[in-house]
């Protein structure tokens, strides 16, 4: 039986191994066309991804972390600056100094930064909750949108419920609350 124990560890190792690639590099890229299948962790100075990451993505930078790809999993960003393009299918939750979303988001996003903007164009099928200094919403948002912020400017779409909480609050011509 001894003898077994070790040989079951041998087999079973590479399920025991971690599924996520890590890199901690300067820069990183994920060009158009590359799949990454596992999760995919980065601790680095400016990461561009156009490519598709099949599982969860995990984005730590210092500098810009551009997404323009596919994400088919959670994405965590943490960034001075993340501009979200491209398609994410998951929940999506970022931290920026500056964070500009400009892409289609099938599930919810949690944005938290100095500046947060729902670019034109944008959707986020799911709620919103965005806190920062300004926040500006001029996509749509499919479900509830939560917004914490000094200064907000509302131009898009939010078929759920709107909450607002800010000391100065524009309302643009054209803007549509649903809820």
């Amino acid at each position: 039986m001894r003898k077994l124990i070790p040989f079951l560890l041998v087999l079973t190792a590479p399920a025991l191994a971690p599924a996520f690639d890590l890199y901690r590099t300067n820069a990183y890229e994920l060009v158009a066309g590359q799949t990454v299948t596992g999760q995919l962790v980065l601790l680095t100075d400016h990461a561009l991804l156009a490519g598709t990451a099949e599982d969860d993505l995990f984005a730590l930078s210092r500098g810009l972390t551009a997404f323009t790809g596919e994400c088919r999993g959670d994405a965590w960003v943490m960034a001075g600056q993340a501009n979200l393009g491209g398609r994410m299918l998951d929940h999506v939750r970022a931290i920026s100094q500056s964070l500009v979303v400009s892409g289609d988001l099938e599930r919810s996003l949690l944005a938290l930064g100095s500046t947060v903007h729902l670019a034109t164009g944008s959707v986020v099928r799911g709620d919103l909750l965005a806190v920062g200094e300004n926040v500006v919403l001029e996509g749509t948002v499919g479900g509830d949108a939560t917004i914490m912020a000094q200064s907000v400017t509302l131009s898009g779409v939010v078929e759920g419920n709107t909450r607002v909480i800010a000391q100065d609050i524009v309302v643009m011509p054209g803007t549509l609350l649903a809820g």
